[in-house]
């Protein structure tokens, strides 16, 4: 182990222990954070706490930035730069996409996929980040159900787009020390798209997609009365049942997945 490794898992160590004794400073430095470029959303997603208008809405203030910039990012090795907006309508994030590069921060963010920025993404990929796509079905009408002011369309180019810039650069990642691009689908389990996860699978064998997410919608979250129904907490047989064949079509396909039953490791991982 290198002494930069082991500096890393010292400082590791070292947070987790505050962590659990309850401290409210670090130790040390972390190595991998949550940094939340804006709340702004330009959709409004039924799944989401945002969908009652109990969170304000606001970008990151550069005088923020400023202090996460000299205070927090020197020494981290991920970004995760996603909050509970849209990071790609977020004025600064061009900005923190620079200072990653510069700093030699791995970059990661989910994104909903409505907003294309042709330079942006490519400097996205050429700096090897992982871009999570939210895919919470396989067709228009459930994701412009779901996604309100999505438009179907539009989404599916932005995902052809992304999935050209990885095979594009792919080549170019087998080169030693290049970083490879990783897109990532995450998908919300729902009664209304069980019988989409195997094509779901399908899109993301096309696309390329490395991994794809299956995560469980927890209704006690969801501000919309009407929509936790879709929760599928209460039917576990089922949910198991449909995440197993779409588990299975991912692992033919090569395409890496996880999800709250079950786990398999594919190409992805």
């Amino acid at each position: 182990m290198s002494l930069r490794q082991t500096r890393r898992v010292i400082r590791r160590k070292l947070n987790s222990l505050s962590r659990r004794m309850g401290w409210t400073w670090a130790p040390a430095r972390p190595i991998r954070a949550w940094i939340s470029p804006t709340t702004v959303c330009n959709l409004r997603c039924r799944h989401c706490s945002k969908f009652g208008g109990v969170i304000q809405f606001q970008h990151m203030r550069e005088d923020t930035y400023r202090i996460v910039r000299r205070e927090l990012m020197p020494g981290l090795r991920e970004a995760i730069l996603t909050g509970v907006g849209e990071p790609m309508l977020a004025p600064l994030f061009p900005a923190m996409i620079e200072d990653c590069e510069r700093l030699g921060i791995h970059v990661a963010l989910t994104t909903n996929g409505t907003v294309w920025d042709e330079a942006l993404a490519r400097r996205l990929a050429r700096q090897g980040a992982r871009v999570v796509l939210s895919v919470d079905g396989a067709n228009a009408e459930t994701m412009e159900f779901v996604r309100e002011g999505l438009k179907w369309d539009r989404f599916c180019e932005t995902v052809d787009r992304f999935a050209a810039l990885k095979r594009e650069t792919a080549a170019a990642s087998l080169r030693p020390g290049t970083p490879r691009f990783q897109l990532f689908f995450n998908v919300v389990l729902l009664r209304r798209n069980l019988d989409q996860l195997t094509a779901i699978a399908d899109w993301a064998g096309r696309c390329g997609v490395d991994h794809i997410w299956f995560n469980n919608f927890v209704a006690g979250g969801c501000a919309d009365p009407d929509f936790a129904r879709e929760s599928m907490e209460r039917d576990p047989q089922a949910l198991q049942a449909a995440l197993a064949e779409a588990g299975a079509r991912c692992d033919a396909l090569g395409v890496g997945w996880s999800g709250p039953q079950f786990h398999s490791t594919g190409a992805g991982e």
